[in-house]
């Protein structure tokens, strides 16, 4: 009888130690995506970033007549609750102004550093939401001849849905960082690439989804974002 419980001891514990594998890295979940808009520049689609670049590629369509020089791009990030964070920067006007100079009624690729990853997921972080809803929408537009279009951003309470596209993916139905989690990030950077992370990053799109995993570096949680 003695030997019998030894044996079932012996044999249980390799089972407990299966059991108690360590649970995957918590992550957030980010999708991007464009919307149409009421304006002479509109951004029609989008490309992930090819390394070793981080910057996304957005594909620019000049409905007007005059040719641009300087486009503005702003990143409105919704958290779970609707509440909202924007950003924009002039930097991809300084670092690729060729890429900005669209003639009237042509299409054009430029790259944009406000869709980095690591910078969304920085500027969101403050929602202390588990999954972001990322809107990009044309702000500024300068043309050649010395006029310019600006978008009115007198909108306030944008909602979740905002601009409505019922056919993206929900991002939360993916995320499953919680609550603690969240509130601890202190920052965000980019990860090793991997080939999931490059999968389909030369194809055009209308919206895109990425993870970024939670992983603790010292006393910081950190998100680890692909691009």
């Amino acid at each position: 009888m003695a030997k019998s419980v030894i044996l079932a001891l012996v044999v249980a514990i390799p089972l407990a130690v299966c059991l108690s594998a360590p649970t995957e890295e918590p992550n957030i979940v980010l999708s991007i995506r464009v919307a149409e808009q009421d304006s002479p520049v509109q951004v029609v689609g989008l490309k992930m970033p090819e390394r070793p670049s981080h910057d996304p590629l957005v594909h620019f369509r000049n409905a007007s007549t005059k040719q641009t020089v300087r486009i503005w791009i702003e990143a409105i990030i919704a958290g779970r609750d609707g509440k909202v964070a924007r950003i924009q920067s002039n930097s991809p006007n300084e670092l690729w102004p060729e890429e900005r100079a669209i003639p009237g009624g042509d299409d054009g690729w430029a790259h944009e550093t406000v869709l980095q990853s690591a910078r969304l997921v920085t500027s969101g972080k403050d929602l202390h939401s588990n999954c972001f809803r990322v809107t990009v929408l044309v702000l500024r537009v300068e043309f050649a001849d010395g006029s310019f279009w600006s978008r009115d951003q007198g909108q306030k309470g944008v909602s979740w849905a905002y601009p409505s596209q019922p056919n993206t993916e929900d991002p939360c139905k993916n995320s499953n960082a919680n609550e603690s989690d969240v509130a601890q990030i202190t920052g965000a950077a980019f990860r090793a690439s991997t080939d999931s992370d490059a999968g389909s990053s030369k194809e055009e799109v209308q919206s895109y989804q990425f993870s970024c995993h939670l992983v603790r570096r010292g006393e910081r949680l950190v998100a680890m974002c692909p691009f």
